[in-house]
């Protein structure tokens, strides 16, 4: 699955969209010909000072850092575009793992609808907490991105910083630690790395000084969890884009494609909606097994039981 093509959709060189925080890897490039308009907390000299100074990243790549359009956070997105009279006129809306970082994902897709015109997209890439350092952590729910959007945050809260850290897995793979691996790599190799001081401190720090900006996952999902949500969210009136698709996993990720389409909110009290939800929830279930302990073990025991086929055994 290439993951670009995943995430372009639809999406051409002609058409008017915004990428949230390319940094260095820039999917919607103007380099490329695209019509896109990046945004970002810092602009580009800013970018390519930080990327200057981290050892990971190769210095070729510097360059690749294009000129910031709209400098501010996510969630400002519908204040920063209606400031260059852009609002209802974007066609698409493209983020590669951004959505986990963001401290009030509700707000940031409620700015996407207000930019996007009737039929725009939101295209997404998220990390899939199976499959990356994010492993031992729970999946977040509705309720925990209502106390955010309540709260109207802007950066990560003290308990997010703690677990992120505390939680913090590699896996082992192929004699690398990595910190993103696939669905079906050996859920043995996979190890608590975090350091419980370490969180405790980062979240200390965060309560004495909340001027300072830490970077972090504050959500983790799986697909059927972001469906999930996205469905609570509809039904509950806050958000009216609507799930095209979901993709994945692809390696450490999945994407998401949504639409702004809106369309009637769905009956809470209908058998129909509790039926959808019971589903999701029973996937959710389904899907935080699927790379588990004990069904790493299950699928070798039953690999060894010899098929009846092949030892003349009678049913």
């Amino acid at each position: 699955m290439d993951r670009i093509e995943q995430l372009l959709g639809s999406i051409t060189p002609d058409r008017l969209g915004i990428e949230i925080g390319p940094w260095f890897s820039p999917i919607t490039a103007k380099s490329k010909g695209y019509r896109s308009l990046i945004l970002d907390v810092y602009d580009r000299e800013q970018l390519r000072d930080l990327a200057r100074k981290d050892p990971g990243i190769p210095k070729e790549m510097v360059e690749n850092i294009e000129d910031v359009d709209l400098v501010g956070q996510a969630m400002e997105l519908a204040h920063l575009v209606e400031e260059r009279g852009l609002t209802g006129q974007i066609d698409y809306v493209i983020s590669s793992h951004n959505f986990e970082h963001l401290a009030d994902p509700i707000r940031f897709v409620q700015a996407c609808e207000k930019v996007l015109r009737p039929g725009g997209a939101l295209s997404m890439a998220i990390p899939d907490r199976r499959t990356c350092f994010d492993y031992f952590r729970p999946w977040s729910t509705t309720g925990e991105l209502l106390d955010a959007f309540w709260e109207r945050r802007d950066r990560p809260t003290p308990g997010q910083l703690f677990t992120h850290y505390a939680l913090h897995a590699y896996g082992h793979i192929g004699g690398t630690d990595l910190t993103g691996w696939q669905i079906d790599s050996d859920p043995a190799q996979i190890r608590v790395v975090g350091d419980l001081q370490t969180a405790f401190s980062q979240a200390l720090s965060q309560r004495t000084t909340p001027d300072i900006w830490p970077d972090a996952h504050c959500w983790t999902f799986t697909p059927a969890s972001f469906e999930l949500i996205v469905a609570d969210l509809q039904a509950l009136g806050l958000i009216k884009m609507q799930v095209a698709k979901i993709l994945g996993p692809n390696g450490h990720e999945f994407y998401a494609h949504l639409v702004n389409d809106p369309a009637k909110a769905p009956d809470l009290a209908s058998p129909e909606f509790a039926r959808r939800r019971t589903e999701l929830l029973h996937r959710v279930n389904d899907e935080a097994g699927i790379n588990s302990m004990a069904a790493m073990a299950r699928d070798r025991k039953n690999s060894a039981v010899p098929a009846l086929a092949n030892t003349g055994a009678l049913p």
